[in-house]
C-alpha cells in the first residue's frame, strides 16, 4: 500500500466513518482471505468463526436443550433452568476464511461435546492423610471433594484410595439451577422450673416438647451434574414448636442425728447411717 497523502476538506456528518469501519474496509480490500462471519468466543478466548450467526447460536442452544432433557427440566418448569458457566459471546467481524479458523456448525458442535479444555485430576490417599487436608491442599472445600467422589466412604479413609480432585472440564460447562422447597423440623427449647416438692436430682416432665415445621426454599446449583452449592433464600414457619417444660427438684432429704431420711425417687444414694461424719 502506497503512503497515503492527506489534505483538509469539509465533509458532511454522514460521510464520516469510525476507526473500526475504516479498518474493516482496509482489511477487506487487502489480499488476505477474509470474510464477514460470526466469531465464537468463550470467556474472551476465540474458538472459531461460523459464517452464519444463527448457525453458531443454534449449536449452543442444542447443548442447553440436551442438558434440560438429561436433567429433566420441562419447558414450563419455572423453578429450574439451564445456562452456561462460561461467558459465551458472538462477535460479527472479518475472519480468516481458511479451514483452521472458519468452521461449520457441525464441527463446532463436535468440538464442544467431545474435546476437553482440561483433563481430570486424581490423588492417591497416603498414610496419615485426612479429607480436609487434601481438600485444602488443592484449594477446594471438603464438601466439593466428597461430591466429586460419591462412592468413597470418607468415614473409613483408606490408604491407596484414588480420589478425583477435579473432573474433566469441557469448553463449556452447563449449570443447572433449581429452586427446591422442603419442609424441615425445627427444634424446641426446654424450660426448667424449680420445685420444692421434688427432691434434688429429681426432674419431672410436665409438658412434652413438640418440634415445629418450617418450609425452606433453597437455590441449588449443579455443574455438569455435580451439586456445587445450596443457598437458603426463604424460610416460612408453618408450625411453631412447643417448648418442653420440666420441673427440677430442690427439696433436700432429712439426714439429722437420730432422725430419718426419705428415699429419693430417682434411685440416688443417701448416707445410710445417721449421725456419722
Amino acid at each position: 500500500i502506497a503512503n497515503p497523502t492527506y489534505k483538509i476538506a469539509r465533509v458532511r456528518l454522514n460521510q464520516l466513518s469510525d476507526a473500526d469501519s475504516i479498518s474493516d474496509k482496509l482489511i477487506e480490500n487487502s489480499d488476505s482471505k477474509l470474510t464477514n462471519a460470526c466469531g465464537v468466543y468463550i470467556d474472551g478466548e476465540f474458538i472459531c468463526a461460523v459464517k452464519n450467526e444463527t448457525d453458531a447460536r443454534s449449536v449452543f442452544n442444542s447443548l442447553l436443550a440436551k442438558a434440560e432433557d438429561k436433567y429433566k427440566i420441562d419447558a414450563d418448569d419455572e423453578n429450574s433452568f439451564a445456562d452456561f458457566v462460561e461467558d459465551v459471546e458472538f462477535r460479527q467481524g472479518l475472519y480468516s476464511d481458511d479451514d483452521s479458523g472458519m468452521w461449520e456448525a457441525s464441527k463446532l458442535l463436535n468440538a464442544l461435546e467431545n474435546e476437553k479444555k482440561s483433563e481430570a485430576v486424581y490423588y492417591t490417599v497416603k498414610d496419615g492423610d485426612t479429607p480436609s487436608e487434601i481438600a485444602q491442599s488443592y484449594d477446594i472445600s471438603t464438601s466439593e471433594l466428597m461430591a466429586l467422589n460419591p462412592n468413597v466412604n470418607f468415614d473409613v479413609f483408606k490408604t491407596g484410595t484414588e480420589l478425583m480432585i477435579s473432573s474433566e472440564v469441557n469448553f463449556v460447562r452447563v449449570k443447572i439451577i433449581r429452586v427446591v422447597e422442603k419442609n424441615e423440623s425445627t427444634r424446641y427449647e426446654t424450660e426448667k422450673v424449680e420445685s420444692d416438692k421434688l427432691f434434688r436430682g429429681d426432674r419431672r416432665v410436665i409438658r412434652k416438647g413438640v418440634k415445629g415445621t418450617d418450609r425452606v426454599t433453597y437455590l441449588v446449583t449443579y455443574i455438569d451434574g455435580v451439586q456445587i452449592s445450596t443457598k437458603e433464600i426463604d424460610r416460612v414457619t408453618l408450625i411453631e414448636p412447643t417448648n418442653e417444660k420440666i420441673q427440677i427438684g430442690t427439696k433436700r432429704p432429712s439426714t439429722g442425728y437420730g432422725g430419718s431420711y426419705e428415699v429419693v425417687s430417682t434411685g440416688k444414694m443417701v448416707w445410710p447411717v445417721s449421725g456419722l461424719y
